[in-house]
């Protein structure tokens, strides 16, 4: 009511008659005379009085004025602030990913960052697990997540790209050169059972991949001789890339690697098993959550980037 009022009375100042006012307003001119007749009743104070054919405010009047307009600054201004949030030019983005994960951002936050450069991204680092419960519990606005075993009927999953898990070993691992082209693999393919007296580093027994490889070995009737325990991938990568032994990882941070290395890494990647493991990946959203226009952005920006891989 008060913003209306104040509406009404600044029109009518700036008209100087209330007929003028009215059509600015798109009232009836006995209507806007009984508003204004109206408030000056509930104040107890007269607001303009007629000069000529004009009307001039009285030194109540500008007072009113004056405060008036200092109010509709104020809310214009928080008008502004609420619009510049819905247009993306200011707010804060919670993206929760995987470490590997990670490794996507590079490929669409400078994208992001140039159109909505007001925009902070905050990153949360979590295991696959704590992001679904993080999603749920409205702690971030965005997901980066490996399919889960079971989907969470609360959240919105968008598929973004499937990952191999691959056997990666040094260049100059003699079972290289036993690698075979096999239809439906994206690199050349190795029979793990010829790895049977290698070494591994393999990651530990609660990791999720743990299970794939573990299933890997039981399906060959195999007991690997494990080197090292460890859920530092980079780590295992560099091991195998010292011969350390051979190690299964991501294709994306094995190419990270790969990149790091110029493209001309001592590593090779193979793909095992009949038929290979392959798990998709999901960028992800709580439902009926109000996304603004940058969250909804961002995840355009990450479609589109694996639409065109």
């Amino acid at each position: 009511m008060l913003l209306k009022e104040i509406r009404y009375v600044l029109a009518v100042a700036e008209n100087d008659t209330v007929a003028k006012a009215a059509d600015s307003l798109y009232l009836s001119q006995p209507a806007l005379t009984k508003y204004i007749h109206n408030l000056e009743d509930s104040l107890n104070i007269k607001l303009f009085e007629k000069v000529g054919k004009t009307l001039r405010p009285t030194e109540y009047g500008k007072s009113y004025i004056e405060a008036a307009k200092r109010i509709q600054a104020i809310y214009t201004e928080l008008e502004q602030d609420v619009f510049s949030l819905d247009e993306m030019i200011r707010g804060t983005l919670r993206i929760g990913t995987s470490r590997r994960g990670a490794y996507v951002l590079p490929n669409v936050l400078p994208a992001f960052s140039a159109k909505f450069p007001s925009v902070k991204v905050t990153l949360h680092e979590q295991s696959y697990d704590e992001l679904d419960s993080m999603l749920v519990q409205g702690e971030i606005d965005i997901g980066m997540l490996k399919q889960p075993q079971e989907l969470n009927p609360n959240i919105t999953y968008l598929p973004l790209f499937s990952e191999e898990l691959v056997l990666v070993i040094s260049k100059d691992h003699p079972l290289c050169a036993r690698a075979v082209e096999k239809e439906g693999c994206t690199y050349p393919w190795l029979d793990i059972r010829l790895f049977e007296k290698e070494r591994f580093i393999l990651y530990k027994p609660e990791h999720r991949n743990r299970f794939w490889v573990n299933k890997l070995f039981e399906e060959h009737h195999m007991v690997p001789n494990v080197f090292l325990d460890t859920n530092n991938i980079e780590g295992a990568l560099y091991l195998a890339q010292k011969g350390c032994g051979a190690c299964f990882a991501p294709e994306l941070y094995a190419h990270n690697v790969l990149q790091l290395e110029g493209g001309t890494g001592s590593i090779r990647l193979f793909s095992v098993g009949e038929p290979v493991s392959r798990y998709q990946y999901f960028v992800a959203y709580r439902k009926n959550q109000h996304n603004t226009r940058y969250m909804a952005e961002f995840v355009n920006i990450l479609l589109e980037y694996y639409s065109n891989k």
